[in-house]
């Protein structure tokens, strides 16, 4: 499954910086430097001919990590939940970035997917998070998965992941793609457009993307008190996440980003 998220105020609203209580200050968890191949790597690559930017793009790689997995962990924290993002780190425990040119200037997911893979970097588990060029905001583009197994057998644990931003986007453009690539939003979930995303409103998964259910799109479900659509992490804890779900409820029958069963997250209780 394949998607891509031009910055559309028409249809999306504002997907900018505004400043979401989920990434402020409450218990948030460091992100988890993954000794192995279960773990995202964050890549800036250069297309070929273009100047090489990662003075820039390196930090800001970085920080738009540390921020996603802040308000990862946050969201988890509300709900009693103990979480964090699993990432390639350098040797000072900061998210690594691999900065490598393209040998093309072919922006297509797949022919960066194979790029990544000519420079040794398709392993399986492996998460690629890819920043193309360093030009202004345009969108992003996953691989996901539909699978619904709420198990360690699921696909997206082993599957090699890649997940591209295009050109300096807010930091929830790399959660969102990185969303895709652990497994939101599934095609049964209860507010699913039908189309990888969900129809809630003020949710960093959610908007109307034209998918056979988001008719069903509503703008009154998670309001976000300064009109910024992507406030919340899964609004409802209802269609991909919750580090706690109630028996029987969705999330805890299918596929949770939140579980002890998702390789992408360290969960220091899960054992």
């Amino acid at each position: 499954m394949t998607h891509f998220d031009a910055p559309l105020p028409k249809d999306k609203g504002a997907r900018d910086t505004v400043t979401s209580p989920a990434i402020t200050s409450l218990a948030a968890r460091s992100h988890y430097c993954a000794p192995d191949s279960y773990r995202i790597q964050l890549v800036y690559m250069i297309p070929a001919g273009a100047p090489d930017a990662s003075a820039a793009m390196v930090p800001l790689i970085r920080q738009h990590f540390i921020q996603s997995n802040d308000m990862v962990s946050n969201r988890a924290a509300q709900y009693s939940g103990d979480l964090s993002l699993r990432v390639a780190c350098d040797s000072a425990g900061q998210p690594a970035v691999r900065v490598l040119r393209s040998s093309h200037n072919n922006s297509d997911i797949g022919a960066i997917d194979q790029e990544v893979a000519r420079q040794g970097q398709r392993i399986t588990g492996q998460d690629n998070v890819v920043y193309w060029g360093d030009g202004g905001c345009g969108g992003g583009v996953a691989y996901g998965s539909g699978d619904t197994r709420p198990g360690v057998e699921n696909a997206v644990n082993n599957a090699p992941g890649i997940a591209v931003v295009y050109g300096r986007c807010p930091f929830t453009y790399m959660l969102h793609e990185q969303g895709h690539s652990m497994g939101a939003v599934l095609p049964n979930a209860p507010n699913t457009s039908g189309a990888g995303h969900c129809n809630d409103d003020a949710d960093v998964m959610c908007y109307k993307d034209g998918g056979p259910n988001s008719g069903n799109y509503r703008s009154n479900v998670c309001p976000s008190p300064n009109g910024n659509l992507d406030y919340y992490w899964d609004c409802n804890v209802n269609d991909y996440f919750h580090p706690n779900p109630p028996a029987g409820s969705f999330l805890a029958r299918n596929w949770n980003l939140a579980s002890c069963s998702n390789r992408m997250v360290y969960r220091p209780n899960c054992g």
